[in-house]
């Protein structure tokens, strides 16, 4: 199996520096359906048979325009959207946050909950879940639309990178993440590509 994750195009929220978790359902910015519409030229080719996409806006968007070039219909996922931060509500908090509570429980604090939200360790669980389900689904190529953090995690989960570190990866607007499954483990071919915006 072929799996093409990718981050969504700019969001209005994006544009502007405001800070989006699994709640902030803003659509995409005019520079967002740009690169959304050339992200969908690049992958027009693509032999595809599934589109999923997180629940939020910016992503539902993101898949839409690419799934006009094929005969398919999006799926939506609640396990690909964004982590919940709960009540905290800017990078800082979030940031401060896991900083206060590190080494409370785990590696990197991944089993401490946000305030009204989640662990690290749900987000990735909710992954897991979802990779494995695709493994037994489907051997040609999916398309997976989705946000920079929940892409990280995938790259942990896959063995890319160890879990606790995948955060540090870096992961742009409408980047492409290629990635086979075969013989029972996940080989990287590209990596936070963006060459369709150049």
């Amino acid at each position: 199996m072929k799996l093409i994750l990718v981050r969504h195009a700019q969001s209005e929220a994006n544009a502007k520096g405001i800070f989006q978790d699994n709640t902030l359902g803003t659509p995409l910015s005019k520079q967002g359906i740009e690169q959304a519409k050339n992200l969908a030229l690049r992958l027009k080719d693509e032999k595809i048979d599934a589109i999923y996409s997180s629940e939020m806006k910016r992503a539902e968007e993101t898949a839409n325009i690419i799934a006009k070039n094929h005969n398919v219909k999006v799926i939506l996922d609640k396990r690909l959207n964004e982590f919940n931060s709960g009540t905290l509500r800017s990078k800082d908090e979030l940031f401060n946050f896991f900083e206060k509570h590190r080494g409370e429980k785990g590696d990197e604090y991944f089993d401490v909950k946000t305030p009204g939200g989640e662990s690290k360790r749900d987000h990735a669980n909710k992954i897991e879940s979802f990779l494995s389900e695709i493994i037994q689904k489907y051997k040609g190529t999916i398309i997976v639309i989705s946000h920079g953090g929940t892409n990280k995690l995938f790259m942990g989960l896959m063995g890319h990178t160890p879990l606790t570190e995948a955060y540090k990866l870096k992961q742009e607007n409408t980047c492409i993440n290629e990635l086979l499954f075969d013989d029972g483990k996940w080989i990287v071919h590209r990596l936070n590509c963006v060459k369709h915006l150049k």
